[in-house]
């Protein structure tokens, strides 16, 4: 795979481009009265999709009989595949100027593996990918991660659990990130899609009083709001952060 070839680069441009047209006409308008344009929000992302996750996506579910068949395989196949990361991410950030601190990795496929395939195939390269770049470490696993948690914290020592899923535990969440790392979601997409709003605000205010007490939760969906959710449902999130602090809806 030759890095420079631009071929994916020149579409995300363009849409890219497109995003930042569509976002003139909103704005993010904060309790405090501050309004920020969302389209000077719009850019370049500096992440990747997660060395394992990538795996799965070229290898196919034959990724994890070979971690029991063909663990050298495996091994080897990873570390190509760091290698190119990084290379493709350096030359993304060289040649657009991006100035982002640390690292992004969405790891969903690797929420189904067991915590001692996790350790052993996809720390080591998610550990080399995040020390290359330096910084902070936001992990995005909106599949059911009770079992990597600890791992997450302890081992990979991310600092922020973005997007995490509605299945996670969020007592098992707040127990071994809560007050390490920004937490980010957890509202499930099928009660948003298919609630009340009601509904949405009773389980966000659950979710407050598990993780606000630690500090640095973000209300999010977990993780992706369904095509036709009722405006009234995502809003409802919002509502519920007013009651969990007294404050008027705005």
């Amino acid at each position: 795979m030759d890095v420079r070839d631009n071929r994916a680069i020149d579409f995300a441009r363009r849409r890219l481009a497109e995003m930042q047209e569509r976002a003139l006409d909103c704005r993010y308008r904060f309790s405090d009265g501050t309004v920020i344009e969302a389209a000077d929000v719009v850019c370049m992302p500096a992440g990747t999709t997660g060395i394992f996750t990538l795996a799965t996506d070229l290898r196919g579910p034959e990724i994890y009989l070979d971690l029991k068949l063909r663990p050298a395989f495996v091994h080897e196949f990873l570390s190509i595949m760091t290698d190119k990361v990084i290379e493709r991410q350096e030359y993304l950030r060289s040649t657009y100027s991006l100035e982002h601190e640390g690292t992004y990795i969405c790891g969903n496929s690797s929420a189904l593996l067991s915590p001692d395939d996790y350790r052993a195939f996809v720390v080591p390269v998610n550990q080399r990918y995040k020390e290359h770049f330096g910084g902070r470490c936001t992990l995005h696993c909106d599949g059911r991660a009770n079992h990597l948690l600890p791992i997450f914290a302890d081992e990979l020592r991310i600092s922020c659990f973005w997007s995490f899923g509605y299945q996670d535990d969020k007592v098992l969440v707040a127990g071994n990130l809560g007050g390490k790392a920004v937490l980010v979601g957890n509202i499930s997409p099928m009660n948003i899609a298919h609630g009340t709003p009601q509904s949405v605000i009773a389980e966000t205010l659950e979710a407050l009083r598990v993780f606000a007490p630690l500090g640095g939760y973000v209300i999010q969906d977990g993780s992706n709001i369904p095509p036709g959710a009722p405006v009234l449902n995502i809003n409802a999130m919002a509502e519920a952060a007013c009651i969990f602090s007294n404050l008027q809806p705005m």
